[in-house]
């Protein structure tokens, strides 16, 4: 007789046992007449083949023989991927606010000599200069200028102004060695000039028309004005002299008859 353990006793009011030989409920039941049960799925139609990629977004330029070039379309889609990083990254250099710094680079050549002494120079701060700026500024911006673009714009009117200068120069320059055969000649005529203005002129205008010595016509024009002859001051009638009935032209050929 096989005894239970004492401990189980006390486990008998929630425990039903089975009766000896026989297992859990259903254990051990042969399976119920009839075709097996069927496995997941079975009898269901079959699924439709995956569809093939559709290509047609792949424009001729990268067909071959009708047929997409994938490996051809793969790179141009890379390179177009790089050009957008780019471009991303230029966007980022443009002030919002369309403040441009407009200094010229540190290593900005004007690229055309100029005379000594003579500089070109823009004044952004100059109060009649302040709206262009402005528009300049926010052109820029409308065009995704980077920051860095100011300063090269700059660069450009600095090298606008020079040629501009240097044209006229060179024009005048030209003008100006057909008063002499040679510089000494031609410097001659201009100290002469401008010790007559001297001495005719107080300072501030003498120094207004000095300027102005350079230019062959206008030296030319200074130089009549300023000859001896036709400078020369009417004299006062001699006594006795009869200047009855002369006017105009013909009184002014009497005195200078006298003179």
């Amino acid at each position: 007789m096989k005894r239970t353990p004492f401990w189980m006793q006390f486990l008998r009011p929630m425990v039903v046992w089975a009766p000896e030989g026989e297992g859990a409920p259903g254990a051990g039941d042969p399976p119920p007449a009839g075709d097996p049960p069927a496995a997941p799925g079975a009898g269901d139609p079959p699924a439709d083949p995956p569809a093939a990629p559709d290509f047609s977004f792949i424009g001729d330029d990268f067909r071959t023989d009708g047929e997409p070039d994938i490996a051809r379309f793969g790179e141009h889609y890379q390179a177009l991927v790089a050009d957008l990083a780019r471009r991303d990254e230029a966007l980022a250099t443009v002030p919002e606010d369309g403040n441009y710094d407009f200094t010229l680079p540190e290593d900005f050549d004007l690229g055309i000599e100029l005379p000594e002494g003579v500089e070109i120079n823009i004044d952004l701060e100059d109060e009649a200069m302040q709206p262009i700026v402005g528009e300049l500024g926010q052109f820029l911006k409308d065009n995704n200028m980077p920051a860095t673009a100011g300063g090269q714009v700059m660069g450009l009117l600095q090298k606008y102004e020079a040629a501009k200068f240097a044209k006229t120069y060179a024009a005048q320059t030209a003008e100006f060695e057909t008063l002499g055969g040679n510089e000494a000649a031609r410097s001659a005529r201009v100290a002469t000039v401008q010790r007559a203005i001297d001495a005719k002129l107080p300072a501030d205008l003498a120094a207004a028309l000095k300027g102005m010595t350079y230019g062959a016509k206008t030296l030319r024009a200074l130089e009549t004005l300023l000859n001896p002859r036709s400078m020369k001051s009417a004299q006062p009638s001699q006594p006795g002299a009869d200047m009855t009935g002369k006017f105009g032209s013909s009184r002014l050929a009497a005195i200078n008859e006298r003179g």
